[in-house]
């Protein structure tokens, strides 16, 4: 039975949509999570530079313990005093973090945190191939305001339009002299640019409203590498919290190719579910212990 014209002309737009999408996804680049940089590239570098003692006090070093009993190191930002933010492909395979405050020299910390995988919140369309919806939250004991250590300011509906502003991401990612990642807070300075970089070079498909998209401001070509996911993108004007550093290039930290970072004010309103969530049993579990205190209490003074 032969088609009639109306379904022939359906199948050949199927058709060609198909093979527009064949075509697409084959164009595509496939993101590297910042973390395996340093393993897929023999450049390894964030040629920024030492930061300020002090000027950083939001960013926390998270070491994770995977469930095979490796590690590795991410880095992350507190935005409450029971809260850290940081990338779902950080948090993905791991066992439990520790968290490191206030350090210059990330062996020294102000104080540490070790908090196990269910205290942390993955948001629950992370794809680890794509690297869509990479956010996390990981729920901490109260953090102390001191030892140079505060939180970072969120941004509000007016940090949507972030085209050409300048920012600085902060971490002890790989440079180009280490093989490992450093010892010495370093940071970079980077300009946001519109999504066209990133379109070009990953696609349209994987590049998302939900990402920013970064350069280095600087003739150094440096950028973020292994050991600086999920560290924050901090802009200078009101160093408010913009962006999550997410996913690169596997031609290496060093070939001045744009990076991708996870868009904060996309999930504002995720945050805030998970926190709403997260204070709320930690409110509840308060209120059994102290119950359960002043019951004891009771019954020692009675009998």
């Amino acid at each position: 039975m032969p088609l009639e014209k109306s379904s022939y002309g359906d199948m050949q737009e199927l058709t060609a949509l198909v093979l527009v999408t064949i075509v697409s996804v084959n164009a595509l680049r496939k993101p590297v999570a910042v973390k395996d940089l340093g393993f897929l590239a023999q450049q390894r570098i964030s040629d920024g530079f030492v930061a300020p003692r002090g000027k950083f006090r939001y960013l926390v070093g998270l070491s994770f313990k995977n469930r095979d009993g490796s590690h590795y190191w991410c880095g992350g930002a507190i935005i409450d005093r029971h809260w850290i933010l940081t990338a779902a492909h950080c948090t993905n395979e791991g066992e439990f973090v520790t968290i490191y405050y206030g350090a210059h020299n990330r062996k020294k910390a102000a104080f540490t945190h070790r908090v196990m995988w269910k205290d942390w919140k993955q948001h629950e369309n992370f794809d680890s191939y794509i690297l869509s919806c990479d956010i996390s939250l990981i729920r901490t004991p109260y953090i102390r305001y001191e030892n140079g250590v505060e939180s970072a300011r969120l941004p509000g509906a007016e940090s949507n339009v972030l085209t050409n502003k300048l920012g600085v991401v902060s971490g002890w990612g790989k440079t180009f002299q280490s093989k490992d990642i450093v010892d010495i807070l370093t940071c970079i300075n980077v300009t946001i640019v519109d999504s066209a970089p990133c379109d070009r070079y990953y696609g349209s498909l994987l590049f998302t409203d939900d990402h920013i998209c970064i350069m280095s401001a600087s003739s150094s070509k440096g950028s973020p590498c292994s050991g600086d996911s999920g560290g924050p993108l901090i802009l200078y004007n009101g160093e408010i919290l913009v962006g999550i550093v997410s996913y690169g290039s596997t031609e290496g930290c060093k070939a001045h190719l744009p990076l991708a970072l996870t868009r904060v004010t996309s999930y504002m309103d995720w945050i805030a579910k998970q926190m709403e969530t997260g204070n709320a049993a930690c409110s509840i579990l308060g209120f059994r212990i102290r119950h359960s205190i002043l019951f004891l209490l009771y019954t020692l003074i009675k009998y």
